[in-house]
């Protein structure tokens, strides 16, 4: 009897998206050996954060927080155009904000941005203030964020930020 091929069925077709999902959630590697969150924190998610922070503040800023239903990004019309994120998220337990700004916006690319990273609410004596560089991806949703800020009162204590971000579409 000759060799007929099956024809893929919707539950096998499922059945290879879940196990080609859950293979890339867990094969993402950083340098220090654990799991990168990009994927499994931002998996379907309408909107994602996922920052590493270093230095005055340590942990993450992650997505789990209902104020993250919040988080934007827009480039805002103008003679240049600015591209505006507010980027919200959680850090052991509490809400904080990042907000970027790209003055001159162009379109996809990497630009040097005006970064702050606040507690939600507001408090002045943690706030972080500075400049680094945020690649935005195509339509202008998604991007990573690198910088180095200082606190906004004495300057002195300084916070690392790295990681990415998707905003919701319009």
């Amino acid at each position: 009897m000759p060799f007929r091929r099956r024809q893929p069925t919707v539950a096998r077709i499922l059945a290879a998206l879940t196990c080609a999902l859950l293979l890339a959630a867990c094969s993402g590697k950083t340098s220090g050996g654990s799991a990168t969150s990009s994927v499994s924190e931002c998996a379907g998610a309408r909107s994602c954060v996922d920052f590493t922070l270093a230095g005055a503040l340590t942990g993450r800023l992650s997505t789990a927080t209902p104020l993250s239903a919040f988080t934007s990004c827009e480039v805002l019309q103008g003679d240049p155009h600015v591209w505006f994120g507010r980027l919200y998220g959680d850090v052991k337990g509490h809400p904080w904000q990042m907000t970027v700004e790209i003055l001159k916006y162009l379109g996809p690319g990497t630009y040097n941005a005006g970064i702050s990273v606040t507690p939600t609410p507001s408090s002045n004596s943690e706030s972080y203030v500075g400049n680094g560089s945020v690649t935005i991806g195509a339509g202008a949703r998604s991007g990573t964020v690198r910088a180095g800020l200082s606190d906004e009162q004495t300057h002195t204590r300084t916070l690392r930020v790295s990681g990415n971000f998707r905003c919701p579409s319009d």
